[in-house]
């Protein structure tokens, strides 16, 4: 027994990666579809406060892009429990309560997966990217695991997604293509603090899920991402 059980741990570890994986395939292939279907535009994934303010990001914003997909992955938008099933990742340590508003384990690239308003308000111009102005559509990530947190933000008490993979200066994406992205904040917390980065909560918190801009997904260890992962400056 106590060979077999270690085994069949790491049997439904590899199980809950597969089918991580798996989604997040899904959505890049629904991110995809979308484009072609609306002049080449991946949808927006990302609120700002202002031009230029990444803050409020992902956070409050992850069903408002499953509206502009609900035509291409089964997850029903009307549905809560389906919406926190299906962004979920079966590998995450602080799963939904069923009571709160879904949150997702996963986050996107705000390279890729652009604002679409400023603090809730309509942008009169939406910053979409343009799926062919990708130049490394096979190399940048549009979207995948990240770091979780329960916390209170201006409200009630969530368990969802870190603000995606904009860790302080978005120029080191640029200026140092090949430095590896920081995995500090690898951790899934119940505290009062939000971790920043990717989670890698694979195969023993040894790698990640993620879903390319040119919709393939692919599982990638620690220490293995750059800069040039996230950026589409180059």
């Amino acid at each position: 027994i106590g060979i077999l059980l270690p085994a069949l741990g790491a049997a439904r570890e590899a199980a809950r990666a597969t089918q991580c994986l798996s989604t997040v395939r899904q959505i890049g292939i629904a991110t995809n579809v979308y484009a072609t279907e609306n002049r080449d535009r991946l949808p927006a994934a990302w609120s700002g406060n202002n031009g230029t303010n990444y803050g409020n990001g992902w956070i409050g914003t992850a069903e408002r892009f499953h509206d502009a997909l609900e035509s291409y992955v089964d997850a029903p938008r009307g549905d809560d429990e389906s919406f926190a099933d299906f962004y979920w990742c079966p590998s995450t340590n602080l799963p939904w309560n069923g009571t709160d508003e879904p949150k997702s384990t996963y986050s996107a690239n705000v390279n890729v997966l652009m604002h679409f308003d400023r603090y809730n308000t309509p942008q009169t111009t939406p910053r979409l990217v343009r799926i062919d102005s990708i130049l490394r559509p096979s190399e940048v990530i549009a979207l995948g695991d990240a770091n979780q947190a329960s916390a209170t933000v201006s409200g009630p008490i969530y368990t969802g997604q870190i603000d995606g993979w904009i860790y302080n200066n978005i120029g080191t994406l640029v200026n140092n293509p090949n430095d590896l992205l920081p995995i500090d904040g690898n951790i899934d917390t119940t505290g009062g603090g939000i971790p920043i980065g990717i989670r890698y909560r694979h195969n023993g918190d040894q790698s990640a899920n993620h879903a390319y801009a040119d919709g393939h997904g692919a599982s990638s260890p620690i220490d293995s991402l750059q800069n040039k992962n996230l950026a589409t400056a180059y």
